[in-house]
């Protein structure tokens, strides 16, 4: 048999003494820096794909934002129902999730920085808009259950078509101002 430790070798005839210390130290090392690697590795993850996840979620976040609002709005404002609600609705729980994701990794992304400097005024800025973001979560839930629930009767119809017009431009002004948060985090 082939034996890795020469020492363990019954054939071989060797100063027992100074091979074992020899290896055995060697050994120790490779372990010791092996361990110690692994914990640094866990312990810091990388900086550039922390902040660079959160910006694209950001970004993700606040284009959901704006075509939620746009297309419940202009749902809501239709004369009759439809099967485009359930998609919204769905849009809408997925939004929740991906508020709920962005949370997390805002919290994660604090290694960058050390929440000192530009990293951690922008990190700050990021959690201010996923803060606004979880106010958000009620309304959202809010205006897909009063889209399910309408029933498009005659008044309905008649309330807002004055005020369609109103609306697309409230809609709009929402929108770019969303669009806004988003930039300057």
């Amino acid at each position: 048999p082939i034996f890795v430790m020469k020492y363990a070798d019954p054939d071989e005839i060797i100063d027992f003494h100074h091979k074992f210390r020899e290896e055995l130290g060697a050994v120790l090392f490779f372990q010791i820096l092996g361990v110690a690697l692994a914990i640094i590795s866990v312990l810091l993850p990388n900086p550039k794909l922390a902040f660079t996840e959160l910006k694209q979620i950001g970004a993700t976040v606040a284009l959901e934002t704006a075509e939620l609002i746009s297309q419940v709005t202009h749902y809501q404002m239709g004369s009759k129902k439809s099967l485009s609600i359930h998609v919204l609705q769905a849009k809408v729980d997925d939004w929740m999730a991906l508020v709920h994701r962005m949370g997390c990794i805002v919290e994660e992304a604090w290694w960058e920085g050390f929440d000192v400097g530009f990293l951690g005024s922008h990190r700050a800025a990021i959690k201010r808009w996923w803060t606004f973001l979880q106010r958000q979560e009620l309304s959202f839930e809010v205006m897909k259950l009063c889209a399910a629930k309408e029933e498009f009767s005659d008044l309905h119809t008649q309330v807002l078509k004055p005020m369609a017009d109103v609306l697309n431009e409230l809609t709009s002004k929402r929108t770019k101002l969303v669009y806004a948060i988003a930039r300057s985090a």
